[in-house]
């Protein structure tokens, strides 16, 4: 249920935010996981984790993430849609 997503999505968060801070991660990489790291947040109701991530994705190498998805999902969060 919503209680066992919450605790993988945590867990990712964390192994995904150690990778990022750590250097673990090739610069390619960098903005996908910043992207995902904002799409975390995003789902855990953290808002303002999510518009960090989002901005730290912003200009880097996003990888499959197309920059227009970034854009949408950042103004989202930010205008505080239901939908975000």
């Amino acid at each position: 249920g919503i209680t066992l997503e919450r605790e993988y999505l945590s867990k990712a968060q964390k192994w995904l935010r150690q990778a990022y801070e750590n250097g673990e991660l090739k610069d390619s990489q960098r903005g996908a996981a910043a992207f995902n790291l904002g799409e975390i947040a995003r789902r855990l109701g953290d808002s303002a984790g999510a518009l960090h991530w989002y901005e730290e994705a912003a200009g880097k190498n996003l990888g499959s993430v197309s920059p227009r998805l970034l854009e949408r999902q950042k103004k989202l969060v930010a205008d505080k849609s239901p939908y975000a």
